[in-house]
């Protein structure tokens, strides 16, 4: 059963990978965005009042799929939605979320182990951290008519307007009341989508050059090191 649980995320972060691929440039990294944290709340609702194992399992799967997509489709938002001057720091906000959301994973778990065994409650030792892990995608989900499309999407979709007003938006301050500098960022948004929609869009175009392939290994080295690690301590936590 613990091979069967590890299996079932690593299966389940892959088509979250896979599925972010085709959603984010079809339907917007917004709605992606969207998709995997409705994902992860519903997984939390079939983990919290799962009755048996096999429902448990398939819970666990959906959870990590969904965790695929946002793994995926977030930092790729922030980049394309933060400004030149902050680029570095939003993208990385997405690894210090994963930082913490450990931490307090262990914490929470840690909280509840002081339940009784012999409670009658016992059961939500495990249940009720399953479904704190709602509470993140729930608030995402309230606020998510706030969070704007992404510019460079709305220009693959002819929605320039928009895509204007959202970088103004963004870019807007008291020191630049003409919006000088939103100008300047959509121009160089415009012509580097303009250059990357003139190239033929082949099929596993990452591994068709050299430094691509480089770039290909070194994250599939970096990734796979990772999720031996994150697997190691889920198998001697649940050991």
């Amino acid at each position: 059963m613990i091979a069967a649980l590890n299996g079932v995320d690593l299966a389940g972060a892959m088509l979250g990978c896979g599925f972010h691929v085709w959603s984010s440039e079809k339907f917007g990294r917004k709605r992606t965005m969207i998709i995997g944290s409705t994902i992860l709340v519903v997984d939390g609702a079939l983990c919290f009042g799962a009755i048996d194992l096999a429902m448990f399992i398939v819970g666990r799967g959906i959870a990590v799929m969904g965790s695929g997509i946002l793994a995926c489709v977030v930092p790729m938002y922030q980049a394309e939605v933060s400004t030149p001057e902050t680029r570095g720091v939003m993208v990385s906000v997405t690894g210090i979320a994963y930082a913490l959301g450990y931490g307090l994973a262990g914490w929470l778990g840690y909280a509840c182990s002081f339940m009784s065994g012999s409670s009658k409650y016992a059961q939500y030792a495990w249940r009720f951290p399953l479904a704190f892990q709602c509470v993140f995608p729930l608030v995402f989900l309230l606020g998510q008519k706030f969070v704007p499309f992404s510019p460079r999407w709305l220009l693959s979709q002819g929605r320039r307007d928009e895509a204007f007003h959202v970088v103004s938006s963004l870019h807007k301050t008291k020191a630049d009341p003409d919006n000088r500098s939103a100008h300047e960022e959509f121009f160089l948004i415009e012509k580097q989508y303009e250059l990357d929609a003139s190239h033929a869009d082949q099929s596993f175009e990452l591994f068709r050059t050299a430094p691509n392939r480089k770039r290909a290994l070194m994250g599939l080295g970096v990734g796979n090191s990772i999720s031996l690690l994150l697997n190691a301590v889920w198998t001697s936590v649940t050991m």
